[in-house]
């Protein structure tokens, strides 16, 4: 598999330039999902809940960064995962535990997408008999099968990647 793909760009962002951009995007998704229903508590309210989620996201990237031994390593350990091959070069000393955590976090997705997709699934049918709200129930019952067709089929190849990296790792 060739790395043609340039990647998450926001991989590359500092993290404070990384907090403002998730603040911004959810900040953003609350005003379009507001439904014309803004106040002074609403706001409130929304960019306290995105001030948190930026936060939370930031702390994450920055400690996964650090595992990794900074931004570079982990894109390069991006690519590593996307591609099943080790980059020239790249510093490798945390990458066993990052790949145990890597295949833990998938076996734990595989089965949110089953289980947790239940029910918005169950919505979209229900939607779908609705008169009201045919359409959005049919798209949002069509991408929760959607989601849960490339979960199973990404999910193997991605395992096989990681193994093929595994085995690639100076010991």
């Amino acid at each position: 598999m060739s790395d043609q793909r340039p990647g998450n760009p926001l991989q590359r962002l500092p993290l404070p330039a990384l907090f403002v951009v998730i603040a911004v995007l959810w900040a953003g998704a609350q005003l379009v999902f507001a439904h014309g229903v803004i106040d002074g508590v609403r706001i409130t309210i929304d960019a306290i809940g995105g001030l948190v989620v930026a936060a939370v996201a930031t702390v994450g990237v920055g400690f996964r960064r650090r595992r990794l031994g900074g931004t570079d390593a982990s894109l390069a350990y991006a690519r590593a995962i996307r591609t099943g091959t080790l980059p020239e070069g790249a510093e490798t000393a945390g990458w066993a535990e990052e790949i145990d955590r890597s295949e833990r976090r998938l076996r734990m997705n595989r089965w949110v997408v089953r289980i947790g997709g239940l029910l918005p699934f169950g919505l979209g049918v229900w939607g779908a008999a609705e008169a009201d709200s045919r359409v959005l129930g049919i798209v949002l019952a069509l991408a929760m099968v959607a989601g849960w067709i490339v979960a199973e089929v990404s999910t193997p190849r991605a395992f096989a990647r990681m193994e093929r990296l595994r085995g690639a790792l100076p010991r």
